[in-house]
């Protein structure tokens, strides 16, 4: 399902991160918004205030650990798909050659999250134990001030302009190694935003 020899653009500034585009293939992208179960599938998080970030999302987990989920059976058969390949040894040959994270048998999570008006993640970094993130977008049109963009920072203040933003949508992904620097936010999704912002977020732990 995967185009591993997709063209990727790699980064060193302020942390290791790339993006990827068409790695998932325009008809895998189509394949799997069709296999998506409808929202009330999934689970309504969110945090206002405190903790390390605040967010606001909805969630439907697949794979915890290398192991399906629930969620998995629920999604047709093209998630079945996808888990194979990103449990493989190519995607996590790839993973590891794209931000220099050791992935070659770490345990994997896969799910998808959706985030709807005024949903975003504030700036921070991931837990220590995460060796990699990697977010596919689904949605095919998206602009800019639809919001949702993702957000490579510098630092965590909110104030401060993000060193790159990607906007979520047409065939990109982006995928980064977690370190002590690798603040990153999502840009809260705009009230006029023509649809809900689909991700799939594959989490590779230590």
């Amino acid at each position: 399902m995967l185009s591993l020899d997709a063209p990727l653009d790699t980064r060193t500034e302020p942390y290791r991160w790339a993006l990827a585009q068409d790695l998932l293939p325009a008809g895998a992208r189509a394949r799997l918004r069709a296999d998506l179960p409808e929202l009330d599938a999934f689970r309504r998080i969110e945090r206002a205030a405190g903790g390390d970030k605040q967010y606001g999302m909805y969630v439907l987990p697949l794979v915890s650990r290398g192991e399906p989920l629930p969620g998995l059976a629920q999604a047709g058969p093209a998630w079945r798909e996808l888990a194979e390949s990103v449990l493989g040894g190519a995607y996590r040959a790839w993973v590891e050659e794209a931000v220099g994270a050791e992935t070659a048998d770490c345990p994997i999570d896969l799910g998808v999250f959706v985030f709807g008006p005024g949903d975003g993640v504030s700036p921070h970094t991931d837990k220590a134990d995460k060796w990699a993130t990697h977010v596919f977008y689904l949605n095919e049109e998206w602009c800019e001030a639809d919001g949702g963009s993702f957000q490579v920072r510098a630092d965590p203040s909110p104030g401060s302009p993000p060193v790159a933003s990607v906007v979520p949508g047409g065939g990109r992904s982006v995928v980064f190694a977690r370190s002590d620097a690798s603040w990153h936010a999502v840009a809260p999704i705009a009230p006029t935003a023509p649809e809900y912002r689909y991700t799939v977020q594959v989490e590779m732990w230590r």
